[in-house]
């Protein structure tokens, strides 16, 4: 099947208002991004980041915490069995084992720094969440660690002289099968900046979905741009949902893991803790099997609700003041009535694919965070692995991009000029593309509600050009890829469900790469 979304790649041409150039530019202002930024910036190169905004992003947005297994009776072996048996067959054991072992020296070296985690007279406090048999997460300010995380990295890369410019990454310039450089868009249009080096950390795509936690922006635009210069991507069709968000106009608001792990119980509009139908974990199993337990409350006419039952006011204001503060201004009372939540698209496993030293397959391009396909998380991400993951992959991108651009000379090679300026502006249709992904290749999938994503989707791109709205136009080529991804995985593992293939395949246990 030959698909527009899967045609040979083509160059844009962009309009270049202007030029600039650095050692290495760093793209994703979330943090992954900032940790990379900040180790390059250590070995005495000129480094920028290039965010759309530093006040939002997917990291920022995380309610949980930074799973890393320092308890007593922890072990790096225990941490990545639990891995191991989230990601259902995929995860790569090498990959896990590297970043939970590198996790545990680099959390030393920021608290060294200053970094200030939660503590109970005097010691660190660990949470815990589902899929984890360990308390092992840690969390700063209850229910805000990425919030902390990233505001802390952010301090670090102002005081090591990391340069941040607010504008957004649109394609790649790519000479000799080598990344030199890219093109964003700021508010002065369209600037091109030259580059020894790169290393993206842009975020994922789960805004594609209607139900979502993620910023607005994350519809994967520099995914898309990756694909049209031929760089490997893997994995689309994990997409992650999670199983307990309130409903909010523009993301969904998560509600943390670590609730169910002091507590809280998951009810129908009965009052009955159906869990126990699907796992014997109940509200500690992981999410994919939470979040099809949801869905098919909701699908059979009933919904469902967190049950906050014993706990103390005092308690839940100060353990998770995050999500206090939405209930209040929601107006919602988790002292009198259960809280109304719903499975939202919340992480996307799948991205460009990348080793253990962080690099793509395009020579000088590097890559850490969502935006990356590790092989950490297999089919299914385990709980509070993810900001772990931005923080060890974070480093090693920044420490190994860094040592490549010290070997290169400045590029000559200039990308040739468009006349014709793009519109980056989203379009409208973007609202019908996000609901019919939602209902035919959300939570559970089938061939006939995939073929007809795809014919929804192949129908848009025919009508529409990248210039009337490069964003859209991005969007559904990364929509077009992830549901042929899904399409051809003919089984049901992890977060990836067909009602008509309902188990796994031992015949499917690989990583699909485009």
């Amino acid at each position: 099947m030959q698909f527009a979304f899967m045609r040979k790649p083509f160059k844009l041409r962009l309009p270049v208002h202007s030029s600039d150039s650095v050692d290495l530019a760093v793209f994703g202002g979330g943090l992954a991004g900032l940790t990379a930024a900040y180790y390059a910036a250590r070995q005495n190169l000129s480094v920028t980041v290039f965010s759309r905004s530093f006040q939002e992003s997917a990291s920022r947005y995380a309610k949980g915490g930074v799973a890393v297994p320092i308890a007593k009776g922890d072990t790096v072996s225990r941490h990545v069995q639990d891995t191991l048996s989230a990601g259902d067959g995929l995860t790569d054991e090498a990959m896990a084992r590297f970043i939970v072992s590198q996790s545990i020296p680099l959390i030393h070296e920021l608290l060294e720094r200053g970094l200030a985690f939660d503590e109970v007279n005097g010691r660190l406090h660990l949470g815990k969440e589902g899929g984890h048999h360990f308390s092992r997460v840690l969390h700063m300010q209850g229910d805000q660690t990425g919030e902390g995380l990233t505001s802390f990295m952010l301090g670090q890369c102002r005081d090591s002289g990391v340069s941040l410019v607010s504008a957004e990454l649109t394609d790649f310039f790519v000479h000799e099968n080598r990344f030199c450089g890219a093109f964003v868009h700021s508010r002065d249009g369209f600037v091109f900046i030259r580059a020894k080096t790169g290393i993206l950390a842009s975020g994922g795509y789960a805004s594609l979905y209607r139900n979502s936690t993620n910023p607005p922006s994350a519809t994967g635009l520099p995914l898309a741009a990756a694909h049209r210069h031929g760089i490997t991507l893997q994995d689309l069709e994990f997409v992650q949902f999670h199983p307990t968000t309130i409903p909010s106009p523009l993301s969904n608001f998560v509600v943390t893991e670590s609730v169910r792990g002091e507590g809280a119980k998951i009810v129908n509009a009965r009052g009955e803790r159906f869990l126990k139908k699907y796992s014997p974990r109940q509200e500690l199993a992981t999410r994919d099997v939470i979040s099809k337990a949801i869905y098919d409350e909701e699908f059979s006419g009933s919904r469902a609700f967190l049950d906050f039952s014993g706990f103390s006011k005092a308690y839940l204001r100060t353990r998770f003041p995050s999500f206090y503060s939405k209930a209040q201004e929601m107006h919602l009372n988790p002292f009198r009535q259960p809280i109304p939540i719903t499975p939202s698209a919340h992480y996307c496993i799948g991205g460009i694919a990348t080793d253990q030293q962080a690099r793509t397959s395009l020579n000088g391009l590097f890559a850490a965070g969502e935006v990356a396909c590790t092989g950490f998380h297999g089919a299914n991400r385990l709980a509070c692995n993810s900001l772990l993951e931005c923080m060890v992959m974070g480093q090693t991108a920044g420490m190994n991009a860094a040592r490549d651009a010290q070997k290169r000379m400045p590029g000559k090679a200039r990308p040739k000029s468009g006349r014709e300026e793009p519109s980056m502006k989203m379009s409208a249709a973007i609202h019908s593309l996000r609901g019919m992904l939602w209902h035919r290749s959300g939570i559970l999938k089938s061939r006939r509600h995939l073929l007809f994503a795809i014919r929804f989707i192949e129908s848009e791109l025919s009508r529409v050009s990248l210039n009337e709205s490069l964003p859209y136009y991005s969007a559904l080529e990364l929509a077009g890829l992830m549901n042929y991804s899904a399409l051809k995985r003919k089984e049901s593992r992890g977060v990836h469900r067909r009602l008509d293939f309902p188990f796994p395949r031992s015949t499917w246990r690989f990583h699909q790469t485009i």
